[in-house]
């Protein structure tokens, strides 16, 4: 498999979408006066910075100048532990991500698993393309990242509407209640020409699994 093939799966896996997205200007919880929505984002942002264990399903796609697609996807989160498993359109496992702080490996179909000690060293060695995968953790919660300026506008409820960090646009479409907590149904982020959206089918906040993807099938 050439290096371009690779790249073009791996973008498959992390997933763009070709087509457009109409995301809901609105979430679905009532709106708070104006003087109480910066209290109710940061009593949010406690809360939601504290959830590091979660299992999420839905679809992830990505667009850019050269390669678009979209996949299944389910990422499972435990702590500084995670493992992204994305499929086709018949359920079959097109590559298995996974990794913690002390580095990643990266499995794709028909290839020897390759590793490094940064999960942003691995994808950027294997597309050439800085892909935020440390800023997904959190954006995917529907929070910044913790480590690095932002800029964000609010909804009516308190939570995200819009987020400009580390280069890259995001918006944010309903929430869903989970538990507790209010976590987003859809996201999307652009950069450059490059976009990428999320859609989330399930929330789970118990301990995932983190198992195999051929334990998955």
């Amino acid at each position: 498999m050439t290096n371009r093939a690779v790249a073009a799966l791996l973008f498959l896996m992390l997933g763009l979408c070709a087509c457009t997205y109409r995301l809901p200007r609105k979430p679905s919880e009532p709106e708070l006066p104006p003087e109480m929505r910066e209290q109710a984002w940061l009593l949010h942002l406690r809360q939601t910075v504290q959830l590091t264990t979660f299992r999420i399903e839905g679809r992830m796609a990505i667009r850019t100048s050269q390669e678009a697609g979209t996949v299944g996807l389910l990422w499972e989160q435990h702590n500084a532990a995670f493992q992204v498993i994305t499929r086709g359109p018949l359920g079959q496992t097109l590559g298995r991500l996974a990794g913690d702080e002390q580095g990643a490996e990266m499995t794709l179909a028909g290839r020897q698993p390759m590793r490094s000690d940064s999960t942003e060293k691995l994808l950027y060695r294997l597309t050439g393309t800085r892909l935020p995968f440390r800023c997904l953790t959190f954006w995917l919660r529907g929070v910044p990242d913790s480590g690095q300026p932002f800029e964000y506008t609010l909804t009516g409820a308190g939570r995200l509407a819009t987020l400009h960090q580390n280069g890259w646009a995001i918006r944010y479409g309903n929430y869903r209640q989970v538990g507790d907590q209010w976590l987003p149904k859809r996201m999307r982020a652009e950069r450059e020409g490059a976009v990428m959206v999320l859609s989330v089918h399930h929330w789970r906040l118990s301990a995932p699994t983190l198992v195999s993807a051929d334990e998955q099938q």
